[in-house]
């Protein structure tokens, strides 16, 4: 079940380096459009925010977005923020599934003997749309995991906290 939710959870991102918040900024937007792998890493910064993606040859809706700021510390700077799916998605899978739980519920409540057969399209789109948001967050899980590592790398990180 926890796998059936995990694309309605952003995760915690931090990760810490002696480089400046400047500097750290400017290395994040000039490695914009690079990449490793199959993954090209694309997105912008703002000010000390940074929304990146790691892109891949296909299209995946599901594909994690990391929101994140740059703050300063004592010893250089920080990462913070989190990486997870588009809230576009998340409002999306949530009006289906809302929607058709509640024709299934309608068709089982309300109809009766054979009629009740009405609720199982509903069922059914339910299991699509569960079906449907595993797969797809299940794509993107290395695409996380090669944005943070790209990050550690671009920052010369020397510690990387992602859950």
């Amino acid at each position: 079940m926890d796998s059936l939710l995990a694309p309605w959870r952003n995760r915690p991102v931090r990760i810490a380096s002696r480089l400046s918040p400047q500097e750290a900024l400017r290395r994040i937007e000039g490695g914009i459009g690079s990449g490793s792998g199959v993954h090209t890493i694309s997105g912008w910064v703002t000010g000390d925010e940074v929304r990146l993606v790691a892109r891949r040859p296909f299209r995946n809706s599901w594909r994690p977005i990391l929101r994140a700021r740059v703050v300063a510390t004592p010893g250089g700077c920080e990462l913070v923020g989190s990486i997870g799916t588009h809230p576009a998605v998340k409002v999306f899978m949530t009006v289906w599934l809302c929607f058709a739980g509640l024709l299934a519920v309608l068709g089982a409540v309300f109809g009766t003997g054979s009629e009740r057969l009405v609720a199982l399209p509903p069922f059914l789109m339910i299991a699509f749309g569960l079906a449907l948001n595993y797969f797809g967050h299940s794509l993107g899980r290395h695409d996380a995991r090669a944005l943070i590592k790209w990050l550690g790398r671009r920052l010369s990180a020397v510690r990387v906290d992602f859950s």
